[in-house]
């Protein structure tokens, strides 16, 4: 719908996509349409991708609790989220209630 208007009041694609890459809220915009049309496994797709992109972003450092590497994987036929820990390094000990011991 928003890229129908956008044609409509800007007909050189150019001049659209500079428009689109000026304004913030064109693009803020664009992305929650994409996000509510799209369905549970492309969601959890750009959540995961996301996630990966803001860890990919933090300085590498030790942790207080220590590591984990997952993966995940959207079940469409059972519509369940499979979360398989593949690596644990440096992890604390607790209890029950997650206190540290």
């Amino acid at each position: 719908m928003l890229g129908i208007m956008l044609d409509f009041f800007y007909p050189v694609k150019a001049k659209a996509e500079a428009v689109v890459n000026e304004s913030p809220g064109i693009k803020e915009i664009m992305y929650l349409v994409e996000l509510h049309g799209a369905s549970t496994p492309e969601l959890i797709m750009k959540y995961q991708q996301k996630r990966y992109e803001y860890q990919a972003a933090l300085p590498q450092k030790s942790t207080a609790f220590g590591l984990l590497t997952i993966r995940t994987h959207y079940c469409e036929d059972i519509k369940t989220l499979r979360v398989e820990i593949l690596n644990a390094r440096n992890l604390k000990s607790g209890d029950a209630n997650g206190k540290t011991l």
